[in-house]
């Protein structure tokens, strides 16, 4: 994943969410924040979204993301992977 131009994540689960859905097989959303901005990827997508969460919940998700990237003065930008989104490289 080391300088990868992009990753696209699971990160199924917010960190509240996350204690109560270990061993589920899914991702917290600020672990793999955390572990592509150590790593230096460019760009990693949010995907593997729980069928629970609606819009509201997936846009908080990015944001906090967001925050966290800003917070630690990393330039990695972060998506929430969708259908029919295209990326080209």
């Amino acid at each position: 994943m080391r300088g990868a131009d992009v990753v696209i994540g699971d990160t199924e689960y917010d960190a509240a969410e996350y204690p109560s859905r270990l061993g589920w097989g899914h991702t917290c959303a600020d672990d793999a924040v955390e572990l592509a901005m150590r790593a230096k990827v460019k760009h990693l997508f949010l995907f593997h979204h729980d069928p629970d969460h609606q819009d509201e919940k997936m846009v908080a998700m990015i944001m906090r993301a967001e925050e966290r990237v800003a917070a630690a003065g990393s330039s990695m930008m972060v998506s929430a992977a969708r259908e029919g989104a295209e990326l080209e490289l």
